[in-house]
């Protein structure tokens, strides 16, 4: 099991890293630009035609949907506190909160949740909901969280414009 795991797993991960930092070695990629494209283009094609080809039971996808959301709830109250407690400025604060409380398993976590479940298509299901929360997650309460820092209400609001 544990050669498995490092040769169909991290393997090809640690592969893809190696040409990855050689091709910017090389070529000097705009990696703002590039992950623009993941963000916007790449990773919202890649998660719906997964979504498109999953079958899962609607009670598992609610207990997902029950554990991301506590979860998620979990982390955002434990980074609020942490952050009175180390009584950090306004800007401090937002940049823990997002640091503890959202998660990007996007880039890898599909691709090797891929990999792994290959011959189990619900574990890659599971992985695709989990993607769509953080980005949903990440694109509310990460922006509002950051905006808060520097902004009124009124100002967040029309960032979100």
């Amino acid at each position: 099991m544990f050669v498995f795991i490092i040769l169909d797993v991290i393997l090809p991960i640690l592969i893809l890293m190696l040409i990855g930092a050689i091709l910017q070695r090389k070529f000097q990629f705009n990696l703002k630009q590039l992950s623009t494209l993941i963000t916007y283009c790449l990773m919202p094609a890649a998660v719906f035609v997964n979504i498109y080809d999953i079958r899962i039971e609607t009670g598992l996808l609610l207990q997902i949907i029950y554990y991301l959301m506590l979860y998620s709830l979990s982390l955002i109250i434990v980074s609020h506190f942490i952050s009175k407690i180390l009584k950090l400025e306004k800007g401090e604060s937002a940049a823990l909160k997002n640091s503890i409380s959202l998660m990007n398993s996007g880039n890898y976590g599909l691709p090797v949740s891929q990999l792994i479940f290959s011959h189990n298509p619900v574990g890659v299901s599971i992985q695709i909901f989990i993607v769509i929360f953080q980005n949903l997650l990440t694109y509310s309460y990460g922006i509002y969280n950051l905006l808060s820092a520097t902004k009124t209400i009124g100002g967040i609001i029309q960032s979100f414009l």
